[in-house]
């Protein structure tokens, strides 16, 4: 069993709700500084899509790896009903077996990801 499952997955927009991902999305691009046109992210511990449909809003593509089934169900919705479904890419995987099969830009691990790896 896991704390990212069906039932902390269903409460976690809500829970976060006041979370500024725009403003996170604008502070990721200029840590990644004058780089020109759009990247290939790969956003770890993606949870509910949060960053992965802001930064694909911005031009990016995004590959959003969460390991909770429930956690990625909820970020296809928000990347469907987004529209940006040819932008984002989203596996399931655990951190320690993550191969995401392409070389990328950059790799982000927002929020508290690397607290919950053993």
């Amino acid at each position: 069993m896991t704390v990212f499952g069906k039932s902390y997955s269903s409460v976690y927009d809500s829970l976060y709700g006041a979370k500024d991902y725009t403003r996170e999305c604008a502070m990721i691009e200029t840590l990644l500084g004058d780089r020109q046109g759009a990247l290939t992210l790969l956003d770890i511990g993606c949870g509910t899509g949060g960053h992965a449909v802001h930064l694909a809003a911005r031009g990016h593509h995004v590959i959003g790896v969460d390991r909770s089934a429930e956690m990625l169900e909820i970020a296809r919705r928000k990347v469907d009903a987004s529209g940006l479904g040819a932008q984002v890419e989203l596996l399931q995987s655990d951190l320690r077996a993550l191969d995401a099969g392409r070389t990328v830009d950059a790799a982000l691990m927002m929020f508290a990801v690397l607290g919950y790896q053993q």
